[in-house]
């Protein structure tokens, strides 16, 4: 029962580079969720952890790229078996651009907004990229 379900916060990162592309990292064959599909860099908020620190540290092991936060993009809710997830998304900028992957994905790709609909995305991100699209920074 979805009521039943305690809620997560999950902070993803919608990081640009200097010409303005977005980072997409995609989730690899084991992925328990939405495998082979394309996410946006992050993850879950441990306990008290402030919400910046999780998510630069969540880039970071998932990436290897330092970011700098610029501005809240938006928030979508989604559900895992366990819980009900909110994803709060946070435009970054790329400090470097040299990704190493960790084994939750198994590619990385710089994309321009406009190419975002021939890729397949995680479908609960699918409202902050139509956004976005419409109103780029």
């Amino acid at each position: 029962m979805t009521q039943n379900k305690p809620y997560r916060l999950s902070a993803k990162a919608l990081i640009l580079d200097k010409s303005g592309r977005i980072l997409l990292v995609r989730r690899s064959a084991r992925s328990r969720g939405n495998p082979l599909r394309w996410d946006l860099p992050g993850g879950k908020v441990e306990g008290a952890e402030p919400f910046e620190e999780a998510l630069r540290r969540e880039v970071l092991e998932e990436t290897n790229v330092n970011v700098e936060l610029v501005r809240l993009v938006g928030a979508v809710e989604s559900e895992s078996p366990t819980a009900r997830i909110v994803c709060v998304v946070m435009e970054a900028r790329a400090l470097d651009t040299q990704v190493q992957l960790s084994a939750e994905h198994d590619e990385a790709r710089w994309v321009r907004a406009h190419d975002l609909g021939g890729l397949e995305i995680v479908p609960y991100l699918e409202p902050i990229f139509a956004k976005y699209k419409c109103k780029p920074s």
